[in-house]
């Protein structure tokens, strides 16, 4: 089993997916939708600030990333959630995205391209979300391994808490 995008064609490949859970909780959520409010904590880590926008099957959100260093003047990291929407089909999408994205920063094409960094990905009340650096513009990924044509991103982007 090789990492994403070193294994040759119909090769086996893994990448890790945190699952983020409530100690002590079973079940299902009440609702299979997912909207963040601003001003709330998601899976104890990213401060919502506003929603940027919603797609077919997803919603991103600005958030600051609670877990990250404090600058000199006391900002933390500012990030994007994309929030995949609870079905099947969308999910599976962005595994192909995930894989995508992982490529790019794995090789280099990121920076060379300014292209949005992915930062991590998890699991949290039955959705699946990258984190992403902000903001999240145009962020689609239709084809595989080709990359027609370059995204944005801004990296000085700081929010303080």
């Amino acid at each position: 089993i090789f990492a994403p995008g070193q294994g040759k064609v119909g090769e086996m490949e893994c990448f890790y997916l945190p699952i983020i859970t409530k100690s002590q909780k079973t079940g299902f959520e009440p609702t299979k939708d997912l909207v963040l409010k601003p001003g709330s904590v998601f899976a104890n880590n990213y401060l919502v600030q506003s929603e940027l926008g919603s797609a077919a099957f997803s919603t991103a959100y600005r958030c600051i990333d609670l877990r990250s260093e404090e600058d000199d003047e006391g900002y933390q990291d500012e990030v994007c959630l994309k929030v995949i929407k609870n079905t099947k089909d969308y999910f599976d999408q962005s595994l192909d995205e995930i894989k995508i994205l992982q490529l790019l920063k794995d090789t280099g094409r990121v920076q060379d391209n300014n292209i949005v960094a992915m930062k991590s990905i998890f699991y949290h009340s039955e959705h699946l979300v990258i984190v992403t650096e902000p903001p999240v513009i145009g962020l689609v990924l239709a084809i595989w391994p080709e990359i027609r044509s370059p995204f944005t991103s801004s990296t000085s982007a700081r929010k303080r808490v």
